[in-house]
């Protein structure tokens, strides 16, 4: 089927640049392994991402599709706030401002190129790379966890280890978590737009395999935002098969609150469980109740017996000290009001921030709150209305039960990532991590496909 359709497909300008938009976003995972010599391959793709932006520009109905213009803003948004200061703030935002044009434009500019049938194989495409290498390295991590392995990357600045009691999965663990989150609800998306049962049980059994490694990351933003994700995709489903039974909508809304809640608590626990399932099997080993290698073959010195992981509760003392950045930020912007109005740029917030008191972190750890010292009030007004137009979406899609359930849950990712900002800032454009990528790449196929619901075709 897949197959039959590339063969029959006219391959026009914007399906070719929906291709080349699909090779820079691909192009992530690689970052993620640095293969020798890829730091040259990714500077001409920052090149070319600037002319495939110039073309896409141009492509764009700007009346159709408002929203962009909310990403646009929000770059200019950038530009303006770095260049009121000295020359030097400019010059260390330009990096920023190129990891925009392909997160803020590129990406969710792919949904606007293609047609429905077109992005329905594209889709199916770029969720099977991007669900593999995670399921990959997830497994990978696994075996590494039980045998007390560490891999390091090319470049080596990132690993695969138990890193102080924590999973690492070529990233900061929090990061990992959001990383897994993200392949586990493509994942899922993945599994109701294919029609082959191999498939289906293919996607199953990576989602199961990419669970385990979230849980062993102790990322709980992470862990909590899956089992959201995972609440969102059964009410959907309820509602598909239900909605006709329930004459006040209200009550319907109530039941798949109930449902989202009650996913969340289990898939928490579940995850918790398999921690200390984990912990239970690692103390056997050690103790030689079980065989295995208690010393590792690690590419490291001092490796010491298989490590446990610690797992971190959720409560009011268990946000890792982020609430003293918040009242770190709100001083700040107390004692320099001008701020709101001037933001302090994307280079210097952190400055700012380390001047009212030392935090000891790189980011502020909630997305909302770091767009308002970066850009002030007018970059997180641009982030609300973004957040209008997605919620929108969000709810015409949920309730679209006419629609294939790939449609009803095609938001996901997205949703999971902006949860998990609530305690990160793990999207900022200047750390250039791979989660910004597929959570603005499905944000743009969320808000293009609510706005074409009842045509079962279209083109841009």
């Amino acid at each position: 089927m897949l197959k039959k359709t590339l063969h029959n497909k006219q391959w026009n300008g914007s399906l070719i640049m929906a291709i080349v938009i699909g090779i820079y976003m691909l192009w992530e995972l690689e970052k993620m392994i640095n293969f020798p010599g890829s730091d040259n391959i990714t500077w001409w793709m920052l090149i070319s991402e600037l002319v495939m932006f110039g073309m896409v520009l141009s492509k764009i109905d700007f009346r159709k599709n408002p929203w962009m213009e909310i990403m646009l803003a929000g770059l200019l948004l950038i530009f303006i706030t770095s260049a009121i200061r000295p020359s030097i703030v400019l010059e260390n935002t330009k990096m920023t401002l190129m990891r925009g044009v392909l997160v803020y434009i590129l990406c969710p500019s792919v949904a606007l190129l293609l047609s429905r049938k077109e992005l329905q194989v594209y889709l199916q495409i770029f969720v099977c790379i991007w669900v593999t290498f995670h399921t990959v390295l997830s497994a990978v991590g696994i075996y590494c966890m039980y045998h007390g392995i560490q891999i390091i990357d090319y470049s080596l600045q990132y690993e695969i280890n138990n890193n102080g009691g924590v999973l690492k999965l070529m990233a900061y663990h929090t990061v990992s978590a959001a990383n897994l989150t993200l392949a586990i609800m493509m994942a899922l998306i993945g599994t109701t737009m294919c029609r082959k049962q191999i498939v289906k049980v293919l996607y199953f059994v990576g989602i199961l395999i990419m669970l385990y490694a979230l849980g062993l990351t102790t990322g709980r933003a992470g862990m909590i935002a899956t089992g959201i994700g995972f609440g969102i995709a059964l009410a959907a489903l309820f509602v598909k098969r239900y909605h006709t039974k329930w004459k006040h909508k209200w009550i319907l809304i109530l039941l798949c609150i109930c449902i989202v809640l009650v996913s969340m608590v289990g898939t928490y626990e579940v995850l918790s469980v398999a921690q200390s399932s984990f912990n239970g099997i690692v103390q056997k080993i050690n103790q030689g109740e079980i065989p295995g290698t208690a010393y590792a073959d690690s590419l490291t010195l001092n490796q010491h017996a298989i490590g446990q992981i610690r797992p971190r509760d959720v409560g009011v003392y268990g946000i890792s000290g982020r609430e003293r950045g918040y009242r770190i930020a709100f001083r700040l912007l107390k004692e320099k009001p001008y701020l709101l109005l001037t933001g302090t740029s994307v280079p210097l917030v952190m400055e700012y921030i380390n001047k009212t008191e030392y935090l000891g972190f790189d980011h502020i750890h909630c997305l909302p709150l770091q767009i308002l010292l970066e850009t002030g009030i007018w970059g997180l007004a641009l982030f609300v209305i973004f957040l209008v137009f997605l919620v929108k979406a969000v709810w015409k899609l949920f309730f679209a039960t006419e629609q294939p359930f790939w449609m009803n849950i095609i938001y996901l990712p997205t949703v999971c990532m902006l949860i998990i900002e609530i305690v990160e800032c793990i999207t900022r454009l200047e750390k250039g991590l791979q989660a910004a990528v597929p959570a603005m790449f499905f944000a743009g196929i969320s808000l293009h496909l609510s706005k074409h619901l009842h045509e079962s075709n279209y083109q841009i």
